[in-house]
């Protein structure tokens, strides 16, 4: 027997892709060509395939990844940034909790909360997560205002007899009209003996630069707007003029501008409404 050699035998060398021939002899069989993997497009002979489209949906599965990563990151963050409502410790939590959102401005939150007979006063920043507590170890504060800048909070204390407290928001200092100094200006203009009203509430000139707030005597039913001048050390008060009544109750006052204070009192001529006065403050 003669031998037999490999290149006397027919030779289908097929590419497993495409099923071509790679000698061009034998013709294209479909019975013989190569099983294609399920989910595999076929291609024509001739025609080769392009990656374009596998590539297109590699990107729209990233760009889709990319947005819902970006909505996830910016509601973690807001959730962060607003943080939680301040609470009285759990000692006190049996009492009822008032909270009063008194001002808000675009960066900053004032608040007053309020257990039984004792409050605090705590602002939140803007990109802070925690409170910060304004008045401290006081309990007996009220009426707090948050300046027309937002850097400083002013407040009424009945501690030593009452007290107007500011507090910066930036640092831990504080600057307190008692009514020991009150007084001292009142015994000077011959009004008496004064102390800061224990309801007064407190009010900013626009320009920070100024306090006002009421002051009674403690002899007799009477009270007057007084204001302090701000961001100067021992600073003088001074009486307004013309906003003395006989009558220690509650009373409100606003600032205009400036120079004009706006200052309410008890009914006159027999009315049944709270009079109104318009004041220049020099």
């Amino acid at each position: 027997m003669s031998p037999s050699y490999l290149d006397s035998f027919p030779t289908d060398i097929r590419d497993p892709l495409d099923g071509q021939a790679t000698d061009g002899q034998v013709p294209d069989d479909q019975s013989s060509r190569v099983p294609l993997r399920e989910g595999t497009e076929e291609t024509k002979p001739g025609e080769t395939r392009s990656p374009v489209r596998n590539t297109g949906t590699v990107l729209v599965v990233i760009i889709l990844f990319l947005v819902l990563s970006g909505i996830l990151l910016y509601a973690l963050g807001e959730s962060q940034r607003t943080g939680s409502f301040p609470t009285l410790s759990s000692s006190t939590i049996a009492e009822l909790t008032q909270t009063s959102l008194l001002d808000s401005r675009p960066d900053i939150v004032l608040m007053l909360e309020k257990s039984g007979t004792s409050a605090r006063i705590v602002i939140q920043r803007e990109g802070q997560s925690s409170w910060l507590l304004i008045s401290q170890n006081d309990t007996t504060v009220s009426n707090p205002a948050l300046s027309p800048d937002a850097s400083q909070v002013a407040y009424l204390s009945k501690r030593d007899n009452g007290q107007i407290v500011i507090s910066s928001v930036l640092s831990n200092t504080q600057v307190a009209y008692s009514s020991d100094t009150v007084q001292a200006v009142g015994t000077g203009l011959n009004q008496g003996v004064l102390r800061i009203c224990e309801w007064t509430p407190v009010a900013w000139a626009p320009d920070n630069s100024r306090l006002a707030f009421f002051v009674c005597n403690s002899q007799r039913a009477y009270s007057s707007a007084m204001v302090a001048k701000t961001g100067e050390k021992n600073a003088p008060l001074s009486l307004v003029f013309g906003s003395d009544v006989d009558s220690d109750l509650p009373r409100e006052l606003r600032w205009l501008n400036n120079s004009k204070l706006v200052v309410t009192g008890p009914p006159v001529n027999g009315s049944a409404f709270a009079s109104v006065t318009t004041l220049d403050v020099p």
